[in-house]
Order: structure tokens, then C-alpha cells, then sequence
């Protein structure tokens, strides 16, 4: 098994796992994140009820483990800012 550690950020109410884009696509599942997620160039930030899980049994079924590291935001968080997610070849 591999490890990933990955940054969970959080705010006042909600959370988001930052995610490259380039391991969606590795994953086979970048087409299967909503647009409740947001996108900042070539970075992810998976909503935590929906995508987050999605995210997780992909990565699972390709033999990863992932850890956490915690970013929490006091206030609003920057990620709530950002555009909506859509799949590298549809962002611009």
C-alpha cells in the first residue's frame, strides 16, 4: 500500500480535501467530482459530504492509503471563493 497525506482544509461550517488534479485523473475519477467541489488551476477541493468519499474508494481501490494533515480557517475559508470544480480538459 501507498500513502498519501493530503491537506483536509476546514472553516466554520465545512470541509474540503486539497487534491491534485493530476491524481483524480491517475484515479479514474476526476469525471465523477460534482460541482459542489472547487478548482484552483491544478488543485481540487473535494466537499467533504459527496466527493471526498468518492475520492476515497478510488483511491482505496488502487491501493492507497490517506492521511490527513488539518488546515483550519477561523472564518470563511479561501476555498469558498474559488471556481466550481469541472475536469482539467474543461477548465480554463
Amino acid at each position: 500500500m501507498r500513502t498519501l497525506t493530503l491537506t483536509f482544509h476546514y472553516d466554520v461550517g465545512h470541509g474540503w480535501l486539497e487534491v491534485p488534479v493530476s491524481l483524480l485523473q491517475s484515479l479514474h475519477c476526476d469525471q465523477d467530482i460534482s460541482t459542489f467541489s472547487y478548482r484552483d488551476g491544478k488543485r481540487a477541493y473535494l466537499e467533504e459530504d459527496c466527493d471526498l468519499s468518492t475520492f476515497m474508494i478510488a483511491a482505496k481501490a488502487n491501493d492507497y492509503t490517506v492521511r490527513f494533515n488539518e488546515s483550519e480557517s477561523v472564518h470563511y475559508s479561501f476555498i469558498r471563493d474559488l471556481p466550481r470544480y469541472t475536469p482539467l480538459e474543461q477548465y480554463s
